[in-house]
């Protein structure tokens, strides 16, 4: 599968300067926001994985091993963007050995962005979120949700032509 994480805007945690506001700060927006990890499967385009909200200040890489990479067996690996260089279970753009993997890579990466765009289409998840927090996770896990039934019932994002799995000593 493929991993990313995505940042939505929220409202400025309270009280602002007494709240540890860097962990909040995104670099996307450069305002507060959250950031929730998104794994899509790299054969069929549906969504398989999702974890957050996390402050939105809190690294890629540091996200993957919180939760992702525990339930991964040590023969498993993702494909990451370059926020998830320097684990050995994350394939990203510097591991490519020739032009059609790094262009593979590309095309898997650019499909999961797609994704992205489809959940950000819900003004809950474009915009800054004003409610509670807390209340965060389920617009998440309701736009997710439909998300994947438009994926399911006839609007699949495109394919990833050719892919092959570079460790994959059978092929």
């Amino acid at each position: 599968m493929t991993v990313d994480g995505t940042d939505c805007r929220i409202s400025q945690p309270w009280p602002y300067y007494q709240s540890n506001n860097r962990k909040w700060y995104s670099h996307k927006f450069h305002k507060a926001g959250v950031r929730y990890e998104l794994g899509i499967c790299i054969e069929t385009g549906w969504i398989c994985w999702y974890y957050g909200p996390i402050p939105a200040g809190t690294p890629d890489i540091t996200i993957f091993r919180m939760k992702l990479k525990t339930l991964l067996e040590a023969w498993e690996s993702v494909i990451g963007d370059k926020g998830y260089r320097g684990d050995e279970q994350c394939i990203t753009y510097y591991d490519a050995t020739t032009e059609e993997f790094e262009e593979m890579l590309g095309n898997c990466l650019a499909r999961h962005e797609t994704v992205n765009r489809r959940l950000k289409e819900f003004k809950c998840l474009a915009g800054r979120f004003r409610n509670d927090i807390h209340k965060h996770v389920l617009c998440f896990e309701a736009a997710v949700a439909i998300v994947q039934l438009e994926i399911e019932n006839g609007e699949p994002p495109y394919q990833v032509k050719e892919y092959y799995d570079p460790l994959n000593l059978d092929d």
